[in-house]
């Protein structure tokens, strides 16, 4: 059954049935409002663009030297980002972290995830989780291009973590060793962004974001505007109405 078809079902059910229409017309408004807080609620993971390539055991990760790359943001939030990296089978705890920033100026980061060395993945890419991050687009102040950097500032030259790479195939992006930029090569990553639904009807990420409290939660901008539309339709009806019965009463 349609929607239209479960519409046109319950306007016959009101017609026939008048005892039923205060109560539909009480819970109609309070069903739309479920609705929407449901379908602004909904998010998915997907992933982004990555480079194609990552075949090349490309160096080794430990105190003597960090690796990093540049990515270009997407338009949904970044909430992961997955390296390929191995460490063989460990106890160790050293710390090892990820840090993303802005590609330029000396700003602060923008996160750091740390986690355990015997937390790395032993066969596919380690997800290093950081909380919901939106960008501005178009760009104002500061560039959608970011810098991620891997550190294990504690793990000893005998020791190390391997690092795998691929040829150039991520545009906009370049690997680092050092600090130093390798244009040859990609780290081999993985962005991973939250699609909102609703956000293709009304942009209520972005609209939340950087927010506190309730105005950082998404389904109020949705619930707002639900409520804006619902108030005006009942407005628009009421004045309706009067029009209607003025001309009758000539």
């Amino acid at each position: 059954m349609t929607l239209f078809g479960a519409s046109g079902g319950l306007s016959a059910c009101m017609l026939t049935r008048p005892w039923l229409r205060p109560h539909a017309r009480t819970a109609l408004p309070w069903a739309g409002l479920l609705l929407v807080l449901l379908l602004s609620s909904l998010t998915t993971d997907q992933s982004g663009r990555a480079p194609t390539q990552r075949s090349w055991v490309y160096g080794r990760l430990n105190q003597e030297h960090t690796f990093g790359q540049t990515l270009v943001v997407e338009r949904d939030a970044l909430v992961a980002v997955r390296v390929l990296l191995f460490a063989g089978p460990t106890n160790r705890d050293d710390p090892v972290t990820l840090r993303l920033r802005y590609a330029e100026g000396d700003l602060p980061d923008l996160a750091a995830i740390t986690l355990p060395q015997r937390a790395l993945d032993q066969h596919e890419m380690t997800t290093f989780a950081i909380p919901p991050l939106t960008l501005d687009f178009p760009p104002q102040l500061v560039t959608t291009t970011l810098r991620l950097d891997l550190e294990a500032s504690t793990l000893p030259p005998g020791e190390w973590i391997t690092i795998m790479a691929g040829p150039d195939t991520y545009l906009g992006g370049a690997l680092f060793v050092d600090g130093r930029a390798r244009a040859s090569a990609d780290l081999a990553f993985q962005p991973i962004y939250r699609h909102r639904w609703f956000d293709m009807l009304l942009p209520i990420s972005r609209m939340a974001h950087g927010k506190r409290g309730l105005l950082g939660w998404p389904p109020f901008y949705a619930l707002l505007a639900y409520a804006c539309c619902a108030l005006l339709t009942h407005a628009l009806l009421q004045l309706w109405r009067a029009v209607r019965a003025a001309v009758d009463a000539r």
